[in-house]
């Protein structure tokens, strides 16, 4: 059925080639349209199913907030001129400002509110500490002047006012230098000034990120910050910063790498086809297919994600495989019968071979569209349908051009040569011990090295896969580094202030636990103590008050700490409770916003460090997950719950679909080949290919990423290619050495031009695009190598059974 089919196909292709190339090129032009035009779509969350409880919470925020998260600008100065890095914030405060897509700048604390009020924020076991070091100085001045009193060595050192300690102690958990010092955002070394910008738009949607950079690189050179000093520089951070360079780094790469990987193909195409224009009808009828992709893109999804971007690689080495086999039969053939039946029998025999091993890996890619993950479900449905119409263009598009070739070009007569089928036994003999020979070294090998894939390893540190030395990387760190601070945190809202308090509470007492994530807390809080608390340290504060009102005036002889003195008692004496009210405007914004007219309380909760590590990623999202207080259960959102979300679905998914491909895959060739042993047989090649491959990743200490894995399906459509090819072919000769002789040297061709396909991203900068190389090139060598070793000594065994009975 399926070759008087592709019989029918040939006869109406070789009737209208001219037809059949006019539509090529028109279906062409509006592919290639297609692929210019349709918008890449690079927000992560746009992966995940709209309805889940991660990306529900965090939309409902991000339409309250405007955004999540921080965009960081780092001003440096390592001469530590601190005039200078102020000087340049000040002024990139005001054009700042000036962007609409900027909600709020954050580079200053408000210095006089928080003086003003600066016991309130002490804790009321330091507020006692101060007090009774106070009062001990009080004392022994007191005691200093009644009569008689006698003073003993170095006794004055023992009643010395100072508490140096206990502002040590806060100025630790700022990271910065004391409010005192200043009021802006610099580190405690005074090298680094940190502003924190609040964008209208989440971090993940990084081509409106993109835009923000270009515009504050612009205000930068407009400023000339030479002018401010030779050692000054600006560079950005935080999670908005680091997207958008990722993904910057990712399509420059791919841009580079596909212009390379392009040449690569066609000079092994070149290389094995021997004919130009031959290997030009390939390269022309692939980019039709492998662009259908993005043609169907546009009308169905109206955009390409992260995934779906990489379909051009994929189906590019995939479309190779039915080009490759299909001429170098065409070729065989030609040295046997004349240019038109050999043009047929390579169409209909390549082409049942062909339809197999593209329908096997098209059904395997079509399971995925039922993924809830939309990063593999859109790639599975553009995946499935872009290797089918590839193959029809394939088969279709260079049959039409080869005719009107020989039409006009080579109008060659048909030869009467006679096919030579005798196969001499002396070559028959020394193959199949050649074969037997090399399948059981290899067989061993692998049976020594099984145990090593118990080594494999999930490489879940995403640092491991950026652009090695990569400055956005170094500045979120240098920030978390020098302000003990992370510049993504979770966020947590409530409707009520009791809430507010009591889930602060919470975050607190987990905060002392010893092992745990939570590096700090920024909420309403956290700058305006409860009343109840603010009245209790007010009560020290009168306390306090009262005895500098008793020390004597010359009681201080040490002039700073005279002068600290003087400054606490000015705070004390306007101590007073606040209210919501009485906060500055950054403040209550940044922890307060609204919804119908509602109150939201913002709490933030930051982890102690910058988290690349998927699993570090997953104990402080686990932490945090369900925060138990008093008054209820708090869940939280922001972009880690996301991103650990988005892991876990990948992961689990992805262990399934494999499996349920391997699965299709062998029912598929049940269908073709009618016996279960003969598919197993076929099957070959992926089997021992990714045992291999595996193998080859434990020995070398290569991980599976989430970049690599999606190398995955073009080796084992290349694998099931070459098993498929093969076997068909033995089942036409009945000899399987001159099966590998011939369908085996396509094969060789096939895998080396796909190959060297993939090998193109070894010249990448982004560190996983070099990891997905590796997968690539080396998976396909394997799935070769099995289908020309331990398939045909299988095949053989099974001959040698068969003379037997």
């Amino acid at each position: 059925m399926r070759r008087k089919v592709l019989s029918i196909l040939y006869d109406f292709v070789t009737k209208h080639p001219f037809l059949i190339v006019i539509l090529s090129l028109f279906l062409g032009i509006l592919f290639f349209l297609a692929f210019r035009f349709v918008p890449l779509d690079a927000d992560y969350i746009n992966l995940l199913p709209r309805d889940s409880e991660p990306v529900r919470n965090l939309k409902f925020l991000t339409e309250k907030l405007k955004g999540v998260g921080q965009f960081s600008i780092v001003i440096e100065s390592q001469k530590e001129d601190i005039e200078a890095m102020k000087k340049l914030s000040d002024d990139l405060n005001q054009e700042l400002l000036k962007i609409p897509e900027i909600q709020n700048i954050q580079y200053k604390l408000p210095l006089d509110f928080i003086m003003n009020n600066l016991f309130l924020f002490i804790e009321t076991k330091d507020l006692e500490e101060i007090f009774n070091r106070l009062y001990e100085k009080v004392q022994y001045e007191i005691y200093k002047n009644v009569p008689f009193y006698i003073s003993f060595e170095d006794e004055e050192d023992k009643v010395e006012f100072n508490i140096d300690d206990i502002i040590e102690k806060y100025k630790e958990q700022r990271g910065s230098i004391t409010v005192s010092q200043s009021e802006y955002m610099i580190s405690e070394d005074k090298k680094i000034l940190v502003m924190f910008i609040k964008p209208d738009f989440m971090p993940t949607e990084v081509n409106k990120t993109g835009l923000l950079i270009d515009k504050i690189k612009k205000i930068v050179e407009k400023l000339n910050i030479k002018n401010y000093g030779e050692d000054i520089s600006v560079s950005f951070a935080g999670t908005y910063t680091l997207s958008y360079d990722q993904k910057n780094a990712i399509y420059e790469d791919i841009k580079i790498t596909s212009l390379i990987a392009l040449f690569l193909i066609f000079i092994a195409i070149l290389f094995f086809i021997q004919r130009i224009d031959y290997s030009i009808y390939l390269l022309y009828s692939l980019a039709i297919g492998v662009l259908s992709a993005f043609g169907i893109a546009y009308l169905i999804f109206h955009h390409i994600n992260l995934i779906t971007g990489f379909l051009i690689a994929i189906l590019t080495g995939l479309g190779v495989n039915y080009g490759i086999h299909f001429l170098f039969r065409y070729r065989e053939e030609q040295r046997i019968i004349d240019n038109t039946k050999a043009l047929k029998h390579a169409f209909i025999y390549t082409g049942l071979a062909s339809l197999t091993g593209a329908l096997t890996t098209a059904v395997s890619f079509f399971s995925l569209s039922f993924s809830k993950f939309l990063g593999f479900s859109e790639f599975g449905l553009l995946a499935s349908a872009g290797i089918l119409v590839t193959l029809l263009s394939t088969y279709v598009v260079v049959t039409s051009l080869i005719t009107l070739s020989n039409k006009f070009f080579t109008m060659q007569k048909a030869k009467e040569k006679k096919e030579q089928r005798v196969i001499l036994n002396y070559s028959d003999k020394m193959f199949k011990r050649v074969i037997f020979s090399i399948s059981i070294i290899l067989f061993v090998v692998t049976v020594i090295f099984i145990f090593s894939l118990k080594n494999l390893r999930f490489e879940y540190n995403s640092k491991k896969l950026e652009v090695k030395g990569q400055r956005s990387i170094k500045t979120t760190e240098m920030i978390q580094e020098k302000f003990n601070i992370s510049t993504d945190p979770a966020i947590f809202y409530t409707y009520s202030r009791e809430e507010e308090k009591d889930f602060y509470n919470s975050v607190k007492e987990m905060m002392k636990q010893k092992n745990s994530t939570i590096g700090n807390v920024l909420s309403l809080s956290g700058v305006l103590p409860d009343e109840k608390i603010q009245k209790e340290r007010l009560i020290w504060v009168k306390k306090i008050k009262n005895e500098l009102d008793a020390l004597p005036p010359k009681a201080i002889e040490n002039k700073e700490q005279r002068d600290r003195i003087q400054q606490i008692k000015k705070i004390a004496d306007s101590a007073k409770v606040i209210t919501e009210e009485d906060l500055p405007e950054n403040f209550s914004r940044r922890f307060i916003a609204y919804d119908n007219n509602k109150k939201l309380y913002i709490t933030q909760v930051f982890p102690k460090k910058v988290l690349f590590d998927a699993r570090e990623m997953k104990k402080y999202v686990s932490d945090i997950k369900n925060i138990k207080g008093k008054k209820g259960i708090y869940y939280p959102t922001g972009m880690h719950i996301l991103y650990v979300y988005l892991i876990d679905t990948v992961l689990k998914e992805s262990k399934i679909f494999i499996s349920i491909v391997f699965f299709l895959i062998w029912i598929l060739l049940l269908i073709d080949f009618k016996k279960i042993k003969d598919s197993l047989i076929a099957m070959i090649p992926i089997i021992f290919g990714t045992i291999w491959l595996i193998e080859i990743m434990s020995i070398f200490g290569i991980k599976f990423n989430f970049m690599n894995i999606v190398v995955l399906p073009t080796v084992l459509g290349t694998g099931i290619d070459n098993g498929v090819h093969i076997f068909h072919r033995y089942r036409e000769t009945n000899n399987i050495y001159q099966t590998i002789k011939r369908t085996g040297i396509a094969n060789l061709g096939m895998s080396l031009t796909v190959a060297l396909g993939w090998s193109a991203l070894f010249f990448a900068h982004y560190e996983g695009l070099k990891t997905m190389a590796f997968v690539g090139v080396i998976g396909i060598i394997m799935t070769f190598i099995a289908s020309v070793t331990i398939m045909p000594a299988i095949i053989i065994l099974l001959e040698k059974g068969q003379n037997k009975s």
